[in-house]
């Protein structure tokens, strides 16, 4: 109950703060862009009132998962995310053939990136410490234009905080996120597939993010690539919000049980690159 009326005075205020964009609109170009900016950290900081306090009483679901152990490819890139993660991709298309792209991130505390929606990809999210919260929607948009708010109605949000070991998947053409609503960093491992310089993730990150040269170091992130972030993901077949609340109508902390988490085909992905396997010669490689 106290979820949902947070949530209520949540999405009341995320009005309230879209009509005060509108008004501050008319002012000059700097107060309006330093107006806006505020507004919008309002808003960040309304969702996680509203979704902070939800979690004593959820109940994590596919627990257990074993997640192999890939050999990670000869130097691999670190990226940090606009959602402040920082992302090493262990293993990219162009070592997989362009199967798959494997990254271990590392998700600071209170960070995550806004709802999006892949249109090329699907994904596993493997989280060996638990603590972040998992958000996905039911409704599927599969076609680019189909955006939520604009051509089709907000989703409807599914909260679960993971616990360790847990894996997820995310089909292409829903809405999902994560925020790691914790107080530390917590470890994600993701795989995305299919992957290529065309309609890759690491192609896209290492284009709008930003690149980490020490990783127990990284750079704050830039709010230009904060920009690119949401302007560039169209480009590789992902439409990306700006905010929480501009894909979102509202948010249920019932998370729907997954049936099939596609984990035969996650298995057989990754089984070339585990140790004992034979790893797959691409060309050019």
């Amino acid at each position: 109950m106290l979820l949902k009326t947070a949530i209520n005075i949540s999405n009341y205020m995320s009005q309230l703060v879209s009509l005060l964009r509108a008004k501050i609109s008319n002012l000059n170009s700097l107060r309006a862009r330093i107006l806006t900016a505020i507004s919008s950290i309002v808003v960040v900081a309304l969702v996680w009132i509203a979704i902070a306090p939800a979690y004593s009483n959820t109940t994590a679901i596919n627990v257990g998962f074993n997640f192999p152990k890939v050999i990670a490819d000869p130097n691999p890139p670190i990226i940090l995310g606009a959602g402040g993660e920082t992302f090493t991709f262990i293993k990219t298309g162009k070592t997989t053939c362009g199967k798959y792209t494997i990254a271990e991130a590392v998700v600071p505390p209170g960070e995550g990136p806004p709802p999006h929606i892949h249109h090329y990809t699907n994904e596993w999210f493997y989280f060996p410490d638990g603590g972040i919260t998992i958000m996905h929607g039911s409704t599927t948009y599969p076609g680019m234009q189909d955006i939520p708010g604009v051509t089709m109605p907000k989703a409807v949000f599914h909260l679960e905080k993971t616990k360790p070991g847990s894996i997820y998947y995310g089909s292409r053409y829903n809405v999902h996120g994560f925020i790691n609503h914790s107080k530390t960093p917590k470890r994600l491992t993701f795989v995305w597939t299919p992957d290529d310089d065309k309609v890759g993730i690491y192609a896209y990150l290492k284009a709008v993010g930003q690149p980490v040269l020490d990783i127990s170091n990284p750079p704050s992130v830039n709010p230009k690539n904060r920009e690119l972030f949401v302007t560039q993901a169209p480009q590789y077949g992902i439409n990306q919000s700006r905010h929480f609340w501009e894909y979102i109508d509202s948010v249920d902390y019932n998370f729907p049980k997954m049936s099939d988490l596609h984990l035969d085909e996650l298995q057989a992905l990754l089984a070339p690159d585990v140790e004992g396997g034979k790893p797959t010669q691409c060309k050019g490689v």
